[in-house]
C-alpha cells in the first residue's frame, strides 16, 4: 500500500525518537542500533508475502544490522524480529499507516510495533504500542 511522504513535523518526530533510542542504547551499552527509515520489514498482505514496510524507526541488534551489509536491508519473517518498530503518524500518512498496520497484520508479526501520534498539546506526542 503506497504511502505519501510525511510532513516536516513527522520527520522531526522520527529523528527525535531515533536520537533518543541511540542515546539510550549507548548509555546502557546494549548491542543494539537504531536506524531511521533505512530498514524494511516484511509485512505480507493477503497472499503476497514479498511486501515490505519501511518504518520511521527500527531498533535491532547490531548482529542483524551487520548481516544486512551486503544484501537488501529487509528483515524477513523467518528472521528474528526487530526489537522495536516505530511508525510516526501525520496527517499525510494517518489513514494509510493505520489501515496498513491492521490489514497487513504487522502488529501480529512484530510484537515491538509502536505508532507515534503527534499532538498539538503537551506532551508533543502519544505512543501506542502493540504486543
Amino acid at each position: 500500500m503506497p504511502t505519501s511522504l510525511g510532513t516536516g513535523q513527522h520527520g522531526g518526530i522520527a529523528e527525535f525518537l531515533n536520537d533518543q533510542f541511540r542515546e539510550a542504547i549507548e548509555r546502557r551499552v546494549l548491542p543494539w542500533t537504531s536506524k531511521q527509515m533505512t530498514i524494511g520489514v516484511r509485512s505480507p498482505r493477503g497472499r503476497n508475502w514479498d511486501t515490505s514496510r519501511i518504518p520511521d524507526v527500527t531498533v535491532l541488534t547490531v548482529a542483524q544490522w551487520e548481516a544486512m551489509r551486503d544484501r537488501e536491508a529487509v528483515i524477513h519473517l523467518n528472521e528474528p524480529p526487530p526489537i522495536l518498530v516505530v511508525e510516526v503518524v501525520s496527517a499525510a500518512t494517518k489513514i494509510v499507516v493505520l489501515q496498513a498496520s491492521a490489514s497487513e497484520g504487522t502488529t501480529d508479526a512484530y510484537k515491538g510495533w509502536a505508532i507515534a501520534f503527534p499532538m498539538t498539546s503537551s506532551p508533543p506526542m502519544a505512543v501506542c504500542s502493540f504486543g
